[in-house]
Parts: structure tokens; sequence; C-alpha cells
């Protein structure tokens, strides 16, 4: 796991192997916090480790203990390259509730939004949390590419989240993205809404 972590490709195959070493790995054989050798990979972006553990047989969705599977561990670090093949080998994703959506908007993540949007996660799912939905975590962090993409995939430019009643508009303009607003604004953001 630490070579893994260290994006030493030959020496995580040497060590799979039993070479150097007196541990027996298995596909299954997890660290300290539930992660497979994939997860690891994930989490740290080393797209050749990941995908020699899926020629391995590794499972794609395995679940670590804080119940993060390798494509949420990559798309939570923002490792694009790396998010894109796991969604190409039909990772699971999660459709409702908070989903990888909201995480790759938050990140400032287009091409990654694109997949998840073609794959069928809605636009305007809602995060049980609060009630945002990707545009608001856009918006909120200056992601003009990545509103424009949910505007155009049909995002509801006037949703409130639960607990300040806050438009997407709200977010941007509190924080001064003056072009996240007028992408906003264009594509007709009620401005007269007020938050609580």
């Amino acid at each position: 796991f630490t070579q893994c972590r260290l994006g030493d490709k030959k020496a995580v195959e040497d060590l799979f192997a039993g070479f150097g070493t007196d541990v027996i790995y298995s596909l299954d054989s997890v660290d300290h916090q539930g992660n497979t050798v994939l997860c690891v990979a994930a989490r740290w972006g080393h797209k050749k480790i990941a995908r020699k553990c899926l020629r391995w047989g590794m499972k794609i969705n395995h679940m670590n203990d804080r119940g993060e599977t390798p494509v949420m561990l990559a798309v939570t670090h923002s490792h694009v390259e790396l998010a894109e093949y796991l969604l190409t080998k039909e990772a699971e994703i999660g459709f409702y509730g908070r989903t990888l959506l909201h995480e790759a908007a938050k990140r400032g993540l287009p091409t990654i939004i694109q997949s998840l949007l073609s794959r069928g996660i809605r636009p305007n799912e809602k995060d049980p949390a609060n009630d945002a939905m990707a545009l608001h975590e856009a918006a909120m962090n200056d992601y003009e590419d990545c509103v424009r993409i949910l505007i155009d995939r049909g995002a509801d430019l006037n949703a409130v989240t639960a607990d300040t009643l806050s438009t997407p508009l709200h977010f941007a303009a509190a924080e001064g993205f003056t072009e996240v607003v007028v992408a906003l604004m264009e594509a007709g953001a009620d401005v007269s809404l007020k938050d609580s």
C-alpha cells in the first residue's frame, strides 16, 4: 500500500506477486482503513497502477471503511484522467442525494460533470444535508465553465438551499464572482429572490 501511494508500479506488481515479502496479498487485501490497492491508486492518482489492479480483477466498486469507492476517491481528490477512466469502466455511481456531480462541481471538473450527466445523474439532484445542487457548488466556487454546463443541461437557476434560502446567484454575488453572476443572469436567474 505504501508503494502504491508512492506510485511505484513495479514494486506494487512485485509485492502482489509475492516477491520480496512474506505477506501474501490477494485481490481482497486491504489496509488499516479498508482500502484495496485500487482505492489507494485512485486516491493518489496513479492511473497505471489502477489499470493493473483492474486487469488483476480487483473490484472496481469496493468501498473502504468510510464508504468511498475508487471513483469517489479519484473525483474528490481531483484526479480527472483517472476518474474518467474509471467511469468508462462502468464504475457504479450514486444517482440520489449528494452525488459525484456535486463533488465534481465543487472542484471545477467540467469533463467529469459532462461524463456524469451523460451517465444519467440529474443536474437538479439535491444534497440531503442542505438541498444544495451541483449548480450551487459550482457557483460558490467560481467555476464558470461548470456553471454553464449545468445550465445547458437544465439545472434550476432559482433553487434555494434549505438552511439559508440561497440561490446559486446569491453565492456567486456574495463572493464577487462576476463571470458566474453574469452567466446566471444571462440564463435567466431571478435577481429579485431574497435569502433568509
